[in-house]
């Protein structure tokens, strides 16, 4: 990018610093307590586009812990390409149709979990409205809270 817009610098240090900025992030307040309520019930994975430099650091910063992390960089391949949505199901032993894929985009994760057979939660944190061109998420919520009673109803 650097070259095609004519830029001067260092683009690998950008690219490092980007991914130290993205790893100061903090976690939402709902985010820990929902994961791990789910956790005592089902199984959990992350499934990201993240390269693996800063996933698993800021997984480990965070203290989140998951049964299954898939990171693009590891399946070669982004979301919404089946093959990613396909591979984090395998490395969970579970059937498509048993897995609940909580995202909060609406092309890569909704779309991507949809095209392979799961149901897709939409986490619209910021409300934002819906593309109807695009996959319909089974369920769109605000915070992860509620996310506790649709798993409830779905019998999980």
């Amino acid at each position: 990018m650097f070259d095609k817009l004519s830029l001067t610098g260092d683009s690998g240090q950008a690219a490092r610093s980007c991914v130290q900025a993205m790893a100061r992030h903090e976690l939402y307040p709902d985010a820990k307590n929902v994961l791990q309520l789910i956790q005592k019930r089902w199984k959990t994975g992350i499934l990201s586009n993240a390269d693996d430099d800063y996933l698993y650091p800021i997984l480990n910063k965070l203290g989140l812990t998951f049964d299954v992390v898939l990171s693009s960089q590891a399946a070669r391949c982004y979301k919404p390409m089946p093959a990613l949505f396909l591979e984090i199901n395998e490395r969970l032993g579970t059937q498509l149709n048993e897995v609940v894929y909580i995202g909060d985009n609406q092309f890569d994760d909704v779309t991507g979990a949809k095209g392979v057979g799961m149901r897709a939660i939409w986490l619209n944190r910021n409300r934002i409205e819906r593309d109807h061109t695009l996959s319909e998420p089974d369920c769109v919520i605000t915070n992860l809270v509620e996310l506790l009673g649709i798993l409830e109803d779905w019998s999980l």
